[in-house]
């Protein structure tokens, strides 16, 4: 690409609401965006031409995907740089990308403003290479210092957004990292949900909804990290937390407690502003369950994921199905680990698919917008002892029935489960 020559940019998206997005985004004077529908007809047009830039989705249907793609390039137009996006990344995909040449790896659900902040960086570096005036030696060289230290920072900024800093310091700074072994231990998992917004997505161009659930994110991603969790996974329009994994941690149940709750209380902020600009608000619905769950890398050789699975998983998942909107709903191992002064509320026991039993459910009871005053910042350090119990404790006022979150349908049972003291 000489410096008077147009980029040209080429767009892999099997959606063509994503692909015409992202060519919106990239278009500007001097580039040339095109788009491809599959992966069969990328490497057509890269058989037939010259691209500056390939961005494209790693999963696509069909015989060849966005990783054949990368491949491909990497083999026969070296000098093509490639970033890749995908919504469901493992570690060592991230990690394996980048060894192999990757200009950047953005996790989805992709922000059109980092993706056109990576493309314009790309371009700036390759009109940088090719301004050099010394031997071609040279020119590789620089090239290669470039590929280098972008990789690094990419790959931090990657691993930072669904990894804690203590992951992905043992990701980055430790051979055996990938090899963390499975163990079982007692955690805390979270689920939260945006209710409803499949309908509020049918209704609203595909930029809006990216950009509302980018931000709405922001916020919930921001209190998993205020508590020390770690996000497991994004789950299209919901979230999967855990706590007390990798990294021990005494008081998970408490921080999984306080993180659900600064959640709803972030999210009625959030609403708040959206009906001064006249937007339609959205609401979550969180559910919490402590017990023993297997921590660690699921998959296979070709693929896998640091995660936790168990029974005691699949019951939060289940009290976030049954949560309301704006509400917290826990299971009972979970409640009995919280101080007394937090209000929770039994609301009965009721039967779940592959529980032998009636599993008692509490209600976190709080009343919007922000009914407690707001607890000290708890900092991650798994090394540090327990929060205290100032720190436990929400300073809630006297906890009120409103009647509010009983849980319906059939399964429901009449009996209460013991209240917390």
């Amino acid at each position: 690409m000489s410096a008077s020559a147009a980029a040209r940019l080429l767009i892999v998206d099997d959606d063509p609401q994503v692909r015409a997005l992202f060519a919106k985004a990239l278009t500007s004077p001097g580039r040339v965006v095109e788009s491809a529908a599959d992966a069969g007809d990328a490497l057509r047009r890269l058989e037939s031409g010259v691209y500056d830039v390939v961005v494209t989705d790693i999963n696509m249907p069909g015989k060849m995907d966005g990783q054949d793609v990368f491949r491909w390039i990497k083999d026969r137009r070296a000098s093509t740089d490639v970033i890749l996006i995908s919504g469901d990344p493992t570690i060592e995909s991230v990690l394996e990308a980048f060894r192999y040449g990757a200009w950047d790896f953005i996790i989805k659900p992709a922000a059109v403003d980092v993706l056109r902040a990576s493309v314009s960086r790309c371009l700036q570096c390759r009109r940088n290479i090719e301004s050099i005036r010394d031997p071609e030696d040279v020119r590789k060289k620089f090239s290669f210092l470039y590929q280098r230290v972008n990789a690094l920072e990419s790959m931090r900024g990657t691993l930072r957004r669904y990894l804690s800093k203590e992951v992905m310091d043992k990701v980055l700074g430790s051979a055996g990292a990938l090899g963390l072994k499975s163990e079982r231990l007692a955690a805390t998992v979270l689920f939260a949900d945006i209710r409803n917004f499949t309908s509020f997505a049918e209704s609203r161009p595909p930029e809006e909804v990216i950009a509302t659930i980018n931000s709405l994110f922001e916020r919930i991603n921001s209190a998993v990290a205020k508590y020390g969790g770690i996000i497991d996974k994004h789950t299209g329009d919901g979230v999967m937390a855990v706590f007390g994994a990798p990294r021990r941690q005494r008081d998970h149940a408490v921080r999984a407690v306080l993180c659900a709750w600064s959640m709803v209380r972030e999210t009625a902020e959030w609403n708040a502003e959206r009906r001064r600009r006249g937007l339609a608000p959205l609401e979550i619905g969180v559910g919490i369950n402590t017990g023993e769950v297997v921590a660690g890398n699921v998959g296979s050789s070709q693929r896998s994921d640091y995660t936790v699975v168990g029974s005691s998983v699949n019951l939060a998942a289940r009290l976030q199905e049954r949560a309301e909107a704006a509400e917290v709903l826990m299971g009972e191992k979970t409640a009995a680990a919280l101080g007394p002064k937090f209000p929770v509320r039994p609301l009965g026991s009721f039967a779940v698919k592959g529980y032998s039993l009636p599993a008692a459910v509490f209600k976190l009871v709080h009343s919007a917008p922000a009914p407690f005053a707001a607890p000290r910042t708890v900092p991650w350090d798994p090394e540090a002892p327990a929060l205290s119990q100032r720190d436990r404790t929400m300073e809630a006022p006297e906890a009120r029935d409103e009647g509010r979150g009983k849980l319906r349908g059939p399964g429901c049972a009449g009996g209460a489960a013991a209240a917390v003291r």
